[in-house]
């Protein structure tokens, strides 16, 4: 904890480390009205946000200047891959998917027509991105499995494109084509009771792009600066706060946003009723305007209620 501490100031500096800690845990307070929270949650987005343009947007076009020994991006290591790929990642495998992510994974094979479905894993990553030892020894240590994560799907979609998938997003429609994608898709949703700095607008965990995509290449950079000059990654979002920084500071990207349709608005239904006891009715008006759903493995599930299944087990059986 004292190192963790300690690293929070070596990259935000005392004062604003003693903020940023300080309204974390004034935002945990049970009580907090919502206004309250949006008063707080701006001022650590705008300390967040400080940083990357103060220390992290230098990185942005090291394509165009000489390369910092320490900057950690991948190189590639296929020419054949296909704008109309699908990255899934699971560190363990198949075998190690818990039961969620298993089925999410059968379902992506069954609704993803048309387009190339791979499974990435700790075996076979190397087959696609040739990554730095350094990277891979902090994955799981000062670094987390979940911002490895992100180093492995900036550096994927910065450099071959394609469609990424996390690995709790369940399909029950048949993918649409990626004609139908354009040059950039991502979820998004109208603004509701929600005050992280994506307020809906993407979702970095559905994303599509092109290979070699400027935008996608700029937020790749700089958040491989933030992974080799500080131990600390400021926030659990800061892909998000990479995204945020990148549409307000770069035109193009801010129009794609703009102009990109409402789309899936019921996302997170699912991830919120599904311990609840299933309702075909309810189920039937859920799906009419959306064909992908976040989940999650990090709660316990149950399969009944009052005798009833669950949407968790109507999952799990493939019947949803």
């Amino acid at each position: 904890m004292i190192k963790k501490i300690f690293s929070i100031f070596h990259t935000l500096g005392v004062w604003n480390a003693f903020k940023l800690i300080t309204y974390k845990e004034v935002l945990k307070l049970p009580n907090l009205s919502f206004l309250s929270k949006l008063k707080i949650q701006r001022k650590k987005h705008n300390i967040i946000l400080n940083f990357i343009e103060h220390k992290l947007a230098i990185a942005k076009r090291y394509d165009f200047y000489p390369q910092d020994p320490n900057m950690v991006y991948c190189e590639k290591t296929r020419s054949e891959i296909t704008p109309n790929t699908i990255w899934f990642f699971w560190w363990q495998g198949e075998e190690g998917m818990p039961p969620i992510v298993r089925r999410c994974y059968e379902r992506a094979k069954e609704k993803t027509a048309n387009w190339n479905l791979i499974l990435l894993t700790k075996g076979n990553l190397s087959s696609y991105l040739k990554i730095p030892e350094c990277v891979l020894e902090l994955g799981g240590g000062k670094k987390s499995f979940t911002h490895l994560s992100d180093y492995v799907r900036l550096n994927l979609l910065a450099e071959y494109g394609g469609l990424w998938l996390d690995s709790t997003f369940y399909l029950t429609e048949q993918l649409p084509s990626i004609e139908s994608f354009g040059e950039f898709y991502t979820i998004k949703n109208h603004a509701k009771d929600n005050i992280c700095v994506a307020e809906y607008r993407w979702f970095v965990s559905l994303l599509y792009t092109k290979a070699g995509s400027s935008y996608l290449k700029h937020i790749r950079n700089m958040f491989c600066y933030n992974w080799m000059h500080y131990d600390y990654i400021v926030d659990y979002l800061l892909m998000d706060y990479l995204f945020e920084y990148e549409q307000a500071h770069n035109a193009h990207f801010c129009d794609l946003l703009d102009q990109l349709a409402y789309n899936n608005p019921d996302v997170i239904t699912l991830s919120r009723i599904i311990n609840n006891a299933f309702s075909e009715t309810k189920w039937k008006q859920i799906k009419k305007k959306t064909f992908c759903y976040k989940t999650t493995y990090k709660v316990a599930h149950k399969t009944e209620v009052d005798g009833k299944p669950t949407y968790y087990k109507k999952l799990i059986n493939g019947e949803l």
